[in-house]
Parts: structure tokens; C-alpha cells; sequence
């Protein structure tokens, strides 16, 4: 917690009312004063209107708020018509209007970090629910300990909890004596694939096959994590070392030695490239970066791949292109069989 903050600041918690929140709140202003840091903390809720007790939630988080002498901010949003009218999922539309809610209040108070309740259950429930649905090493990763909260602000969003389980939370509140309340939207196994992971999936894992799946869970996001952050390394070493020419349109490697990196790195370099180029790789999925890490290896050398966003992937004579425009297109256009989205010419 100390390491994430630091000796003084100003803090926005974001708190629902349930344990976790109620537990990152108050064990904030204990380290406070046991510390003697000079954290100026601020209490941010949002009513989504969801739960049929939202009201109490939102008035027993301004008592509690109150009681420890902490300013209170507090919005209503009806997330339910949010999601109606957006057509998004009230999982993701009541995420969307929270943060967007949580930034405001920072930006009001000048806040150096807004601390989320994020834990050690949430982070098990992310990796996993991420492996099912797909995910690359990044993406196993979890959630990040502290980020930026949004791209060139410095407010920090950061998860001070996110060591500790959900149990944890809930035996240290019992411990003090302080109350909290139950959020009725995490039961609903129906209304979030989360709460199917959390509420049935997990729970099985660890009744029928690892008692300590959690920690196992976790312990392998924090490796992939380092992983990660090795790949990203030696990627912009090879991406470096490959590229003949960058501009906003089209980067060019030597096809060579693009040839002759390691299939994962050739992926990245493709994929650092389409970032380059505006294409924006979380657009790209696994398949098509393979594509053209297979095309640019081969031997032949005129072969174009397509990616999302208009982007192509072409390798002519002694270069590879990625790029938003046809590369080279005086080049001649002779076709042959290939596999979807990769054409020669």
C-alpha cells in the first residue's frame, strides 16, 4: 500500500458499500494514522440504480464517509437504460459510466491516484475468464497492480488490496467491528459471466481440483506478467534491429532478417508495426499474426496478408511492409492458392 501511494497525496477510493471497498477505505485511513501520512482522501460512489437497495448503499457509504471525516462525491446513473440505449451489456455500460464518473471526481479534486478494491479473487477471476475467452500473454497477465488511469493523465488508478483475498477483507472488517453491505448484482450468475466464475466456476475448481486454484491462478498472471514485459523487451530490440524505414503509412523491415527471428517475435514486431501504422493491434487476433509471420518466413517472396483495419502485411523481394496502403503496387499481380486473407501476387 505504502509503495503504490507513497508519503502524501491525494487520494479518490472508489467505494460501493460491499467488504472489499469498505475494507480498502478504512484501511487507508488506519495506515494514515498509524503512518502519519499526510493523505488527503476522498470517497467517490456511484448509484447505478441496479440493485433495489442502491439508495441505502449510496446513503450507508456517505455515513461511513462522514464518520471518518472523509468529503463524499456521489452520482446517479440509471445504467439499466445506459445499456438499453447503448445496446451494451449493463456489465459493461455500468463500467464504462463508473469510470467515466470516477475520472470527474478526480480531475475535481486534483487527485494524484483513485484506489479501487480490486483483490486477489478478482484477479483470479480476470485471468481465468480471459483464458476462456481468449487471451494472449498480456491478457494473462490480470489487472495491473497501478496504471495510469487514463492515457496522459497523472492521476494513477491503483489496487492496493489486490495481494489479499476476498476473505481476507471480510475476516478484518469482522475483526473491527465494521459493518458493510452486500451488493445483490454479484449474485445474479445470469446477468454477468464474472459472477458464473466467480459464484460457480471457481468454486468448483476448488472443491474438486485445487483447494488453492486461486493462488495458482494468480501466481501464474504474475509470471506471465514477467514474461510479457521480456517479450515487449527483446520485441523493440528485434524491431529495431529489422526496421529499414517508419513513417505514419508504412514501416519496412529487411525480410531477411525478419525471416530469421523466432516465430513469437516476428508476431510482435508485426504487431508493434500495425500499432505504427494507426491500425490499432487489438484488432489483430492470433490467426492473422500468424499469417503473416508464416508468409514472411516462407520462401516465396511476393505475398500480401490482410489485417483488420485495412492494414496489409506485404512481402516483396528484400523487404516487408506493413501498412495502411497497398505496398508496391507497380509491383506485378500474379495470383496463387492461399489461405484467407493472404494472397500472392
Amino acid at each position: 500500500m505504502l509503495r503504490l501511494i507513497g508519503d502524501g497525496g491525494v487520494i479518490v477510493c472508489a467505494i460501493s458499500g460491499g467488504a472489499d471497498s469498505m475494507a480498502l477505505l478504512h484501511g487507508l485511513v488506519r495506515v494514515r494514522e498509524m503512518r502519519k501520512r499526510d493523505w488527503t482522501l476522498h470517497v467517490a460512489h456511484l448509484d447505478h440504480g441496479i440493485p433495489h437497495n442502491s439508495a441505502d448503499m449510496m446513503q450507508f457509504v456517505a455515513s461511513a464517509s462522514e464518520a471518518s471525516g472523509i468529503s463524499f462525491h456521489h452520482d446517479f446513473v440509471d445504467v439499466p437504460a445506459l445499456s438499453r440505449e447503448t445496446r451494451e451489456s449493463i456489465e459493461e455500460a455500468g463500467r464504462k459510466a463508473r469510470y467515466a464518473f470516477l475520472e470527474r471526481v478526480c480531475t475535481n479534486v486534483g487527485a494524484d491516484a483513485l484506489a479501487v478494491a480490486h483483490h486477489a479473487d478478482d484477479q483470479a477471476e480476470t485471468i481465468l475468464h480471459r483464458i476462456l475467452r481468449g487471451t494472449g500473454l498480456s491478457g494473462l497477465a490480470g489487472i495491473p497492480e497501478s496504471r495510469t488511469l487514463i492515457e496522459g493523465s497523472c492521476v494513477r488508478l491503483i489496487r492496493p488490496l489486490l495481494g489479499f483475498r476476498r476473505s481476507d477483507c471480510v475476516a478484518y472488517l469482522e475483526r473491527r467491528g465494521i459493518a458493510f453491505m452486500h451488493d445483490e448484482t454479484n449474485d445474479d450468475v445470469l446477468a454477468a459471466t464474472r459472477n458464473r466464475i466467480r459464484h460457480e466456476v471457481l468454486p468448483a475448481i476448488e472443491r474438486e481440483i485445487n483447494p488453492q486454484a486461486v493462488t495458482a491462478i494468480v501466481r501464474l498472471g504474475a509470471l506471465a506478467k514477467q514474461a510479457s514485459a521480456l517479450l515487449d523487451e527483446l520485441s523493440a530490440d528485434a524491431f529495431a534491429r529489422c526496421c529499414v524505414e517508419s513513417s505514419a503509412d508504412v514501416v519496412t523491415f529487411d525480410a531477411g532478417l525478419m525471416a530469421a527471428e523466432k516465430a513469437l517475435i516476428r508476431m510482435a514486431i508485426v504487431s508493434i508495426a500495425v500499432d505504427r501504422v494507426g491500425g490499432g493491434r487489438a484488432e489483430v487476433g492470433f490467426e492473422r499474426l500468424q499469417a503473416a509471420s508464416d508468409a514472411i518466413a516462407r520462401d516465396r517472396s511476393d505475398v500480401v496478408v490482410e489485417l483488420p483495419a485495412g492494414v496489409t502485411v506485404s512481402k516483396r523481394g528484400r523487404f516487408v511492409a506493413v501498412s495502411r496502403r497497398d505496398f508496391g503496387k507497380d509491383h506485378s499481380n500474379k495470383r496463387a492458392s492461399t489461405p484467407s486473407g493472404v494472397r500472392a501476387s
